[in-house]
């Protein structure tokens, strides 16, 4: 009977720990609010504009965005106005000045942002036709292919900068893995494209909401402003019209996405380029391989007429699916002037034209279903690599290779392991020759 007496005790005791305990959880106690409305910034006219006060400090703040002064006769609307971070898009040259209020019930902190207006400024790109699509940020060595690299005259790289990795949480990034990959490019000579895509599973901005995009063009503002004294090149998304890559391909949502990580990375760096997402195919045709959607019907159009036109300076295509002959690039130069046409009729037709992805996807070493009746050899898919280069150039202004190393795994149409210049191992295999004499 003691016993049992003690055990309800104990048991009372510990009961009454655990609703204190939560009881404490709950009421968050407020700190000191210090408003900082971000750094002065340069930005374009009519691209939206984001105010940053998350370096702000003070638990259980309410924060207040307000215009101070402006160039025009009416105040800039505020979108997020009670928010950390908030967005306008100034349709007047001049500078803005806005006020972040910050109180809770130990104080009040204010601070201000002054935001000059430009016009917008067409970035300057820098030449060259040979580049290569490498996974650098999910290689083990990356020493091991700037050698290669190198040697083979590649001029520009490229790879994803996966927002799952950059932003594992809202508002907290981590660039460190990718300092480290730009940096050992960097010692040879080699640009960087990046790709600012998906894997982030507390956001999908593919859902057209405001709120989810904005979140995608937060970590696309952060990541361009990170490194914008080494790399020029952004692509927004990889291939937003195939199911691969984007659930519903509508090109309204992606359209939506594209203007605001436009904004976000002129906003961040001004000289920057911006290239679309790379689409599969034309841009044009729709696409079925084993009854998944690749390419969505008159994508590259639906862009335009939902009004993408001024929010890419770079178009971009990747036409496997015209790689139907390894003896000719009839195919893939209709693929090209299609894309042309488009961009011409929607009165595009001064923008440069790349190819960043392209390469034996449908010339597997055997065999295998919906790809190819037969396999190819590697002399003959080096023998379509000099094809390529050397009737292509021209016909677009960059061309990038898919890819660098042969990725091991089942030899799938999702999962291909024969495309690379250099074998799994790191030797080097016909293709690497040919690209390298491509330059005597």
């Amino acid at each position: 009977m003691v016993q049992i007496k003690r055990s309800f005790w104990f048991v009372l005791v510990i009961s009454a720990s655990l609703l204190i305990g939560c009881g404490q959880q709950a009421s968050e106690q407020p700190t000191t609010p210090i408003a900082n409305a971000g750094e002065d910034q340069v930005v374009f006219l009519n691209l939206q504009c984001q105010l940053d006060g998350s370096r702000s400090a003070g638990n259980l703040a309410v924060y207040s965005w307000k215009p101070v002064s402006y160039p025009s006769s009416t105040p800039p609307a505020l979108v997020s106005s009670n928010a950390k971070k908030a967005y306008f898009t100034p349709t007047a040259l001049g500078t803005f000045e806005f006020e972040l209020d910050l109180s809770n019930s130990l104080g009040a902190s204010s601070a201000e942002v002054m935001i000059q207006v430009i016009p917008f400024e067409v970035p300057s790109i820098e030449a060259g036709f040979y580049g290569v699509c490498a996974h650098l940020q999910d290689h083990d060595d990356v020493n091991s292919l700037l050698q290669p690299m190198t040697e083979a005259g590649i001029q520009f790289v490229r790879y994803d900068f996966d927002w799952k990795d950059i932003e594992p949480l809202d508002d907290q990034f981590v660039f460190s893995k990718y300092d480290q990959v730009v940096a050992q490019l960097k010692t040879k000579g080699l640009k960087t494209l990046g790709i600012l895509d998906y894997g982030n599973k507390w956001s999908d901005p593919t859902t057209g909401k405001t709120d989810e995009i904005n979140r995608f063009a937060d970590f696309a503002y952060n990541t361009v402003k990170h490194f914008k004294n080494d790399i020029k090149l952004w692509q927004i998304w990889n291939e937003p019209n195939s199911e691969l890559f984007w659930i519903s391909p509508e090109a309204a949502n992606y359209t939506k996405l594209l203007k605001s990580a436009y904004a976000a990375v002129k906003q961040a760096d001004p000289t920057a380029a911006v290239i679309l997402g790379g689409l599969v195919g034309n841009g044009k045709d729709e696409i079925y391989i084993s009854n998944i959607r690749f390419a969505k019907l008159n994508y590259l159009s639906d862009i335009y007429n939902n009004g993408g036109k001024d929010y890419f300076d770079v178009a971009d295509i990747h036409p496997y699916t015209f790689s139907i002959d390894i003896t000719s690039t009839a195919s893939l130069e209709t693929a090209i002037a299609d894309t042309k046409a488009i961009m011409v009729n929607s009165g595009d037709g001064g923008k440069p034209l790349w190819i960043t992805e392209l390469g034996p996807l449908f010339f597997p070493p055997v065999p295998l279903p919906y790809l190819s009746e037969r396999g190819y050899t590697d002399e003959e898919v080096a023998a379509w690599l000099n094809l390529i280069y050397t009737n292509l150039k021209g016909k677009c202004e960059k061309l990038f290779w898919y890819e660098m190393r042969d990725y091991p795994g089942a030899t799938t149409i999702y999962n291909p392991n024969w495309e690379g210049l250099l074998k799994a191992d790191y030797s080097i295999k016909a293709g690497f020759t040919v690209y390298k004499n491509l330059f005597k």
